[in-house]
């Protein structure tokens, strides 16, 4: 079993491997050498901690959940990404196999001519290199992901047990793939979890003493809007952690997580106004016959999403207001920066006019100064 902790200490000690085995090579040029030198090119599997970790472009999130909110045609379907990441203050762009022409939709032309930017599209936020091995890759697949994704689809129930270790998975995933997606767990339940998903992995989906399903380490709640994204062409994915409970909204979903041995949502809980909804819901422990899912109708789902749209714009507010402060006293501009021209500057970071991969970029903050500037007389027309 491995963590990444450990990882991390592989990769640093990573540097010093070849000038170590050179040197042992050269000590031990005459004598019989019957040890063995296990050599890793990219560090070992997160998962395993065995073999090593080969696999490229392994999906942290599962492509068939994010592909149900960030396929550029609605469909749904995996390689047609295009994702904004909304960070407090900026955004960046993921684009898969999306056609030519709908680049020029989405990005002006200097952007298509930057190579740093054209990089920058490539970033898959839901998936990295080399963390895990083909097989523990195919092991997911075969025993979580893919049945999962085939019983959403066909609309059909999923096995208690299979649902709980999917859902181990990618929230262990997450947390552990040093990627940031905005939580944390602490390193013993982090521990925990990755053993209990080893053994199930490795064991073929049957359970025993060692991967049995632990109300007191991991449950969870579901709710579940059906084809939300599709009907209204929104969606997105977000992390909320707080006195061990995490709330994960993707697509269709709001996953409510309670790590050990918490049982009620936390005082001043971010989506509050969803928490009749979510107590009124039972657990999911993996020891039911299927998969616990609550069915929620639109507008609960919209009441949540709105919660969310209001936190995200008043972070974002905070932000942008202390740079734009600090950008107008650095550029001595001689006019007080008031309310009203915030809002102005605001409008025109988030115009509508300006495509939609290129709001919030540095050049679109400055073209909403300079527009400021303009009307107010300070620099010509």
């Amino acid at each position: 079993m491995i963590n990444p902790a450990i990882r991390r200490l592989h990769m640093l000690k990573k540097a010093h491997a070849k000038t170590y085995r050179a040197k042992t090579k050269k000590k031990k040029r005459n004598e019989e050498n019957t040890s063995v030198d296990i050599h890793y090119e990219h560090g070992p599997c997160l998962i395993c901690g065995k073999a090593d970790a080969s696999k490229t472009n392994s999906h942290i999130v599962p492509s068939f959940l994010v592909s149900m909110y960030d396929s550029y045609d609605n469909s749904g379907k995996r390689g047609r990404d295009l994702q904004i990441s909304i960070t407090d203050i900026g955004r960046s762009t993921y684009v898969g196999a999306i056609p030519s022409t709908k680049y020029d939709e989405i990005f002006n032309e200097d952007s298509l001519n930057d190579e740093k930017r054209i990089e920058e599209l490539k970033n898959n936020p839901d998936a990295r290199d080399y963390v895990f091995c083909p097989t523990c890759e195919r092991l997911l697949a075969d025993q979580l992901e893919s049945p999962y994704a085939d019983a959403l689809k066909q609309n059909k129930e999923i096995n208690s047990a299979i649902a709980y270790y999917f859902w181990i998975s990618v929230i262990w995933r997450m947390n552990s793939c040093r990627k940031n997606f905005g939580f944390q767990l602490d390193e013993s339940t982090s521990k925990a979890l990755h053993k209990m998903l080893l053994s199930y992995l490795d064991n073929n989906g049957q359970l025993n003493e060692r991967n049995k399903p632990n109300p007191d380490i991991f449950k969870y709640k579901l709710l579940y809007c059906p084809n939300y994204c599709k009907d209204t062409q929104k969606g997105f994915q977000y992390c909320n952690y707080k006195n061990n409970v995490l709330t994960f909204i993707i697509s269709d979903f709001i996953v409510i997580v309670y790590i050990g041995t918490t049982n009620n949502l936390p005082d001043n809980y971010m989506f509050d106004v969803i928490s009749d909804v979510i107590k009124n819901t039972d657990f999911n422990t993996g020891n039911e016959e299927t998969e616990n899912k609550l069915v929620i109708d639109r507008d609960v789902m919209e009441s949540a999403i709105s919660t969310f749209i209001k936190f995200a714009i008043n972070i974002k507010k905070k932000h942008y207001v202390r740079v734009i402060s600090m950008l107008w006293e650095q550029m001595n501009i001689p006019i007080e920066l008031t309310d009203s021209i915030m809002k102005d500057i605001f409008l025109g970071i988030f115009s509508e006019e300006t495509k939609l991969a290129e709001r919030e970029t540095v050049h679109s903050i400055a073209i909403a100064i300079e527009s400021v500037l303009k009307k107010h007389g300070i620099i010509r027309q």
